[in-house]
């Protein structure tokens, strides 16, 4: 009799032992399957994040493509200052917003605006004189002469190697110290800007609006910030006539009633028609017409495209610049 209990409870120990076993094992597999689950969740949300994200970059070169053949101020509008919500994609669960951030004319803040930016309107670091740098990084850093001749005879350094012209302006053996020698070749990304003596993080994100390394070193006068207009050598009273005059009568960039140049060649006979020219102001306008650094459209257009459920504060976006005379991206970059 007591054999027979002894065998009983054995049994019973012996099956609520595989009974606890095959509970941990259910919970463990249910809890690796969850995991599962879980990343093939997150990897079909990623995935339909950045179709999204695809989806407003295929969106804005279709629009670019569609309105970038003449500039009126109707299609300036639309292109950087868009009001019709072509530039954005709303759907029932996910939203597409193709946007852009610009400094304001005090550059103390940003002002966000659907549509695309033309590179154009930027200064070309492959092809800018020293001079240029060097009034660009003055008054978009805020920087004294010195600091500023210093770091304009770092970039031609960096694009050239050693010319004549900046010997005085830089730093014995800047390279040398940062462990690694200056390019003596043009700037292949935007990125190589950090790679330039005495340029920081801090310094990069407050000059990057402002610089490009696309295009033919032609500045769009339709586009340009005052910054970018005084790097090339206008003065103050000519630059706030250009904007005046493109800004219209509302005084608001890319708005309905703004006015355009039609051509490099008509910036005077416009600006004469809208306001007085002195004759200094008129040899400024010559001068860059001369050197061939003026043009009145755009071809290199910089994208910015967020994908972006709903319910959800995930978000996925593509930057990158699309040539619209040769149909393709020159550069490509997913966050």
């Amino acid at each position: 009799m007591i054999n027979l209990r002894n065998e009983k409870g054995t049994v019973l120990i012996f099956a609520l032992w595989a009974l606890g076993l095959l509970a941990f094992l259910a919970v463990t597999v249910g809890i690796l399957c969850r995991q599962k689950i879980l990343l093939f969740s997150s990897l079909e949300r990623k995935s339909q994040l950045r179709f999204l994200a695809d989806a407003g970059v295929k969106q804005s070169v279709k629009l670019v493509s569609a309105n970038k053949a003449s500039l009126t101020a109707p299609i300036k509008m639309f292109m950087h200052n868009d009001k019709s919500g072509s530039f954005i994609i709303d759907g029932l669960n996910y939203k597409v917003t193709m946007m852009y951030e610009e400094p304001s004319d005090d550059l103390q803040s940003k002002e966000s605006h659907l549509g695309v930016v033309d590179e154009e309107r930027k200064l070309n670091l492959n092809e800018a004189s020293f001079s240029e740098i060097k009034e660009l990084v003055r008054s978009v850093l805020g920087l004294e002469e010195r600091g500023a001749l210093n770091i304009a005879a770092s970039f031609i350094e960096w694009r050239e190697g050693v010319k004549e012209e900046i010997v005085q302006f830089l730093k014995e053996d800047s390279y040398g110290r940062l462990n690694y020698p200056p390019k003596k070749g043009r700037f292949e990304t935007l990125d190589e800007i950090l790679l330039v003596e005495g340029m920081s993080a801090d310094l990069y994100e407050r000059l990057i609006p402002f610089v490009t390394i696309y295009g033919d070193g032609k500045v769009n006068i339709n586009t340009a910030p005052y910054p970018v207009l005084s790097a090339l050598g206008l003065k103050d009273k000519v630059i706030r006539k250009v904007m005046a005059f493109r800004r219209g009568n509302d005084a608001q960039e890319a708005t309905a009633d703004d006015n355009v140049f039609f051509g490099s060649h008509m910036v005077i006979e416009q600006l004469q028609s809208f306001t007085e020219l002195s004759q200094e102001e008129i040899d400024q306008v010559d001068s860059l017409n001369v050197s061939f650094r003026l043009k009145t459209t755009s071809d290199y257009f910089f994208v910015q495209s967020r994908g972006k459920f709903k319910m959800s504060n995930e978000i996925k976006t593509i930057q990158c610049v699309y040539d619209s005379l040769d149909k393709r991206f020159l550069y490509w970059r997913e966050i």
